[in-house]
């Protein structure tokens, strides 16, 4: 059994005001995100607002994934291995295999929105309407095969955004995911097809690194059939 942090999207999602959503309309509750209210500092998943400290850098030619206010994730964090305070910040690049994570140990009072539209990565957002803990098991990973033994199931668990668990990847076969769910790699963050609609994207972390703080050697991977 493995301890996660289960975390949901909002009804309602945004999108670059500039973009045009053409089809793409009728498959979401959208609105622009100049119509939307977005909190200072509320956990989000893509999108072209994010709040940093100021004189923040973003890394360049990455596109924003996540915003995550600490404090509503370390509530649940059974291991307390997460920072208590301030906010996680994920860029993705790439192919979906490259990445950078950064911790600013901030207050909300010291942040300011910052706009950038586009139509890569992560063009539209949610907030992060739920967090909850959750009870994660191996069993969830096999299906009952025809003779009704256990078959490696290569798409569980890919509805999920969640912190730490077993490893999701339909790329990958039942050794793979089990070798790196045993190995000292934590999952900071997967952004699961909640939020996507088809795809996992997912950050690992050396558990030592977590510990020191230290987020400058996270791997990243994108994962869709």
């Amino acid at each position: 059994m493995f301890n996660i942090i289960r975390f949901t999207p909002s009804n309602t999602w945004y999108y670059p005001a500039s973009v045009e959503l053409g089809n793409l309309a009728n498959t979401k509750l959208y609105v622009p995100h100049t119509e939307i209210h977005i909190p200072l500092g509320a956990s989000r998943v893509g999108g072209p607002a994010w709040d940093v400290p100021a004189l923040f850098a973003p890394p360049s030619d990455m596109q924003f994934a996540a915003q995550l206010k600490l404090e509503d994730f370390s509530a649940f964090d059974s291991g307390n291995l997460l920072p208590r305070s301030g906010f996680l910040y994920f860029f993705i690049g790439g192919y979906g295999n490259e990445g950078k994570v950064i911790f600013a140990d901030c207050a909300t009072s010291d942040l300011e929105c910052k706009i950038i539209e586009h139509e890569k990565w992560f063009w539209d957002g949610s907030l992060i309407e739920n967090i909850f803990a959750e009870a994660e098991s191996l069993e969830s990973r096999y299906v009952d095969g025809p003779g009704h033994e256990k078959e490696w199931d290569d798409f569980a668990g890919v509805e999920k955004s969640k912190i730490y668990g077993i490893y999701t990847h339909c790329q990958m076969d039942e050794k793979e995911i089990l070798s790196i769910t045993n190995s000292s790699r934590l999952l900071l963050l997967q952004i699961g097809e909640d939020f996507t609609g088809e795809g996992v994207w997912s950050v690992l972390i050396e558990k030592a690194d977590l510990k020191n703080r230290d987020f400058s050697c996270c791997t990243f991977e994108w994962g869709q059939s």
